[in-house]
């Protein structure tokens, strides 16, 4: 009877393991899916603020004090005298792929041995002092520079100094904040 029993025990234990596995069987069949995957891909390519700004030689009247360089990046007024005055255009070549605004800005460095007020005294102004909005690859109108030396009818102590005038040509991306305009 023992050995009745013991079957018995054996075969139970049999089907359940039997059972068991069938329904872990069963449920990896019923999760098994179909699946497709597409890719998409996105390229990105970022945009360029390129500007060039060089003296347009030959398109205004220089009196003999003037001269520019061949290459066109500076002018030498030489000779200045109180009471005069220059302007020269300066051309902006605009090879920006994205939407800009430009403005110029300048910087007066004086000669080590000039203690004069010759870099107080010039007056200096540009067409492009405040921002102005450019799109992409195109030119603008030429900036106009103008320098002045005042004739204020005093003595002036700048007997035979020089001053160095830097202009900055400056572009940033339209969406940009700018800081407050300048001047040197």
């Amino acid at each position: 009877m023992k050995d009745k029993k013991n079957r018995h025990g054996k075969s139970l234990l049999t089907a359940l393991v039997l059972a068991a596995a069938s329904l872990s069987l069963g449920t990896v069949g019923t999760v098994a899916y179909f699946q497709s995957t597409s890719t998409v891909k996105a390229s990105v390519t970022t945009g360029k603020v390129d500007i060039k700004a060089t003296i347009v030689d030959g398109s205004f009247t220089k009196p003999d004090w003037v001269s520019t360089s061949t290459d066109g990046t500076s002018v030498t007024l030489g000779n200045m005298a109180p009471g005069d005055r220059v302007s020269f255009p300066v051309q902006i070549e605009n090879e920006s792929t994205i939407a800009t605004k430009f403005h110029v800005t300048h910087t007066i460095t004086t000669e080590s041995t000039d203690t004069s007020s010759l870099k107080d005294d010039l007056e200096i102004s540009t067409t492009a002092d405040s921002w102005l909005d450019l799109d992409a690859n195109t030119n603008p109108d030429n900036v106009t520079v103008t320098i002045t030396l005042p004739d204020t009818g005093t003595v002036q102590t700048y007997y035979n100094t020089k001053v160095t005038i830097a202009f900055n040509v400056e572009a940033i991306q339209k969406t940009a904040k700018v800081p407050a305009d300048n001047q040197g």
